[in-house]
């Protein structure tokens, strides 16, 4: 029921944003802000924040919470320290974020007799890393992660990630992409699974098409697909076996630009989806008293980026 209330209101903000379009800004208006863009130099600092609504919680095939609301809101700052085109190095950036979750269910949130004030605040994550390009196309993430439970339900947990990417857009087509991409975790101080720290690795592919609705309106269709394992100790749960294989996730995304808020407030959208997740037995044995080797999971987000 959760999930349909999420995407009757997504398609509810999504058309909304299409009639929104029908009031046009002034002409003049609009020529200024070209004016400026066209004017400005390359920033140097940019920002990124948004918000999520989901239905459930499960992070790397492991629940955590699929009771009440669970909101999820970010905060992302990028410092551009290089850019230049069709250099080896093409770019260099510099992120720092964080990243929160507020649960008003049980086990975690506010339902819970196990957590401490404050009650709905279940996790805080703070990030930092490196983001380089090369050649134009091979993306190169380096970052670090502190997972924190201000409600104490977890201990904090320390963690070195990578990410190789590649981006071939405009190499399939104009409007499509495949982003394939490989991922590593690290477990440095504590484990996710509460046992001993492991290594995990994601292979995933977010094959994307943009359809112009009209000017200034692209809606992003994509079917994000992923597939986690453990490489070392990562699902283990303390016992002496160790799988390989954790989960596989396949998602259905809608996009599309809140065009009609000016640019000088940033670059707002909105996004819609919806995620199928197979879980290994092993983790659906862990993700007790769930026990479920499938699930279904709804988010609506919106987000800004400046």
């Amino acid at each position: 029921m959760r999930i349909l209330c999420l995407f009757t209101l997504c398609f509810f903000i999504l058309s909304t944003s299409l009639f929104l379009v029908a009031e046009e800004q002034k002409p003049s208006l609009i020529q200024e802000e070209q004016k400026q863009e066209a004017a400005g130099e390359e920033k140097g600092i940019s920002l990124s924040a948004g918000i999520d609504l989901t239905s459930q919680f499960l992070y790397r095939g492991l629940f955590n919470e699929d009771q009440g609301w669970v909101v999820q809101p970010y905060l992302e700052l990028y410092i551009h320290l290089y850019s230049q085109e069709k250099a080896v190095v093409s770019s260099l950036d510099f992120l720092v974020g964080t990243w929160g979750s507020f649960h008003s269910g049980n086990p975690t949130g506010t339902g819970s007799q196990n957590t401490v004030d404050p009650k709905a605040w279940y996790e805080q994550d703070f990030y930092l890393g490196l983001n380089f390009t090369f050649l134009d196309r091979v993306l190169f993430n380096l970052n670090y992660y502190i997972f924190s439970s201000p409600n104490d339900s977890f201990s904090t947990i320390q963690e070195a990630t990578l990410k190789l990417g590649f981006n071939d857009e405009g190499l399939l087509g104009e409007n499509f992409s495949l982003s394939p991409y490989l991922f590593w975790a690290f477990e440095l101080n504590n484990a996710l699974d509460g046992a001993k720290e492991g290594v995990y690795m994601e292979i995933g592919l977010v094959p994307s098409y943009r359809w112009n609705i009209m000017e200034k309106y692209d809606l992003c269709i994509s079917l994000p697909m992923k597939v986690g394992f453990s490489l070392n100790d990562y699902y283990d749960f303390g016992t002496k076996d160790d799988d390989s294989f954790g989960y596989a996730d396949f998602g259905i995304s809608l996009s599309l630009p809140l065009a009609f808020i000016p640019a000088r407030y940033g670059e707002w959208k909105v996004t819609g989806k919806c995620n199928f997740v197979l879980l290994d037995g092993h983790i659906a044995k862990y993700n007790s008293p769930k026990n479920d080797d499938f699930e279904i999971i709804g988010t609506l987000g919106i987000s800004m980026s400046y």
